[in-house]
């Protein structure tokens, strides 16, 4: 598949905006450096793999409702994006989606979301994360985000992945891994539960 840096022949584009379909392809933005503002349409499922990888200008982008799944390093290297609002229905946010979105403020992931290992990692100016119900949340989630100084989540999770295994595993009911480990980080200053 042709990357749209391909398609257009250049790659100062500054906004796209989308009107239809269901999935944005793999790579389908990579590298597109200059880009800073993205409109998706309602009815969009799908992110896939490093679709926006190192976009270094993007800085708006909405991701509406109707999407399920952030693919692995979909916005990976994105560092001009300071915020950005995750949609209540999606089900997915895969490894390394949005590692090294060093201007990454805060996030709120809401309840029922599997949030894979090194989803956030890497997020230097991360201060902020408020995590929902239900979530399934992978080891070193927020890992290498050294400004992370406020958590706020639930006392219970469903299951947590560390080392590519799903805790609580069968007679492993009673094992409860420790913070650091979920989380990726120790410098947590604040936690509510």
């Amino acid at each position: 598949r042709p990357v749209m840096s391909d398609i257009l022949g250049c790659i100062d584009v500054k906004k796209v905006t989308i009107t239809t379909g269901k999935t944005i392809p793999n790579k389908m933005f990579e590298g597109m450096t200059l880009l800073e503002e993205v409109i998706l349409p309602e009815g969009l499922e799908d992110i896939e793999s490093s679709a926006f990888k190192n976009c270094k200008n993007l800085k708006k982008i909405n991701l509406p409702q109707s999407l399920e799944n952030i693919r692995e390093r979909a916005f990976e290297s994105c560092i001009g994006l300071t915020e950005i609002e995750l949609p209540s229905q999606l089900e997915m946010i895969d490894y390394f989606a949005f590692t090294g979105c060093s201007s990454l403020n805060e996030i709120l992931i809401s309840d029922e979301v599997c949030v894979c290992p090194c989803a956030f990692s890497s997020c230097e100016s991360l201060s902020s994360v408020v995590i929902g119900g239900g979530v399934n949340l992978g080891e070193g989630a927020f890992k290498d985000c050294p400004n992370l100084f406020e958590v706020t989540m639930p006392l219970e999770f469903d299951m947590i992945l560390m080392d590519g295994s799903l805790y609580p595993a069968p007679g492993m009911e009673d094992y409860r891994p420790v913070m650091s480990d979920i989380l990726g980080c120790i410098d947590v200053k604040k936690v509510t539960i």
